[in-house]
């Protein structure tokens, strides 16, 4: 998957500063890499890159006390799924 919205580049450079942090560090850090950025398209960015951790194996999601094993695809669709709407 690449991103629409972040440069190869970008991508890896924003990857290198969230190293090691957690899922929220990725989120407040789009707003760096976007700055005036609306929601949707912070969302987007942080979903660009949460794919590419995924699929790198730098990361797992988990539910509960259970790592997802489904496929990339269907990790980042259940937590976009679960994200809460912009208030």
């Amino acid at each position: 998957m690449t991103s629409n919205v972040l440069s190869e580049r970008e991508m890896a450079e924003f990857i290198s500063q969230i190293e090691m942090c957690g899922v929220n560090a990725l989120w407040y850090k789009t707003y760096d890499f976007c700055p005036g950025a609306d929601f949707n398209t912070r969302k987007q960015v942080f979903m660009d890159v949460l794919f590419r951790i995924l699929e790198s194996g730098q990361a797992k999601l988990q539910r509960k006390d259970e790592i997802l094993t489904c496929t990339i695809e269907q990790q980042v669709a259940v937590f976009n799924q679960a994200w809460p709407d912009e208030h």
